[in-house]
């Protein structure tokens, strides 16, 4: 376990607070039944979008920027907010590369397989 100083220097150097004030700003704005799904939906939505790029500190304070502006546009006449669904990504990287190992990991069991029954054919 670190010291103090090392758990602040690592909150400063992944911006680990904008995360946590984003994903509390977009459950405020749309107040989801299951909050714990709803911040996986964005948060899957957003490394999905990455594309396989390295996490960037500055992204979560882009996205704090994007959440506020996006409530102030949500913003009817009288001020009231009306909140947005966050559709759950169908497949997220993650589960996409579990996918795939799976089905190359039945692939090498098809070709040891078939190679053991070449090799017990008789030419």
């Amino acid at each position: 376990m670190g010291t103090p100083e090392e758990a602040s220097d690592y909150l400063s150097r992944t911006n680990f607070k904008s995360v946590i004030e984003w994903l509390t700003a977009e459950a405020i704005l749309n107040r989801p039944d299951d909050p714990m799904v709803f911040c996986r939906n964005l948060l899957d939505q957003k490394i999905d979008a990455r594309g396989g790029v390295e996490y960037n500190a500055e992204h979560p304070t882009e996205y704090v920027r994007s959440c506020y502006a996006e409530a102030s546009n949500l913003a009817d006449e009288h001020g009231r907010i009306h909140g947005k669904v966050v559709a759950p990504v169908t497949t997220s990287s993650n589960q996409q590369m579990d996918i795939l190992g799976k089905k190359l990991k039945i692939l090498e069991r098809l070709i040891v397989a078939s190679r053991a029954i070449a090799d017990s054919l008789d030419p």
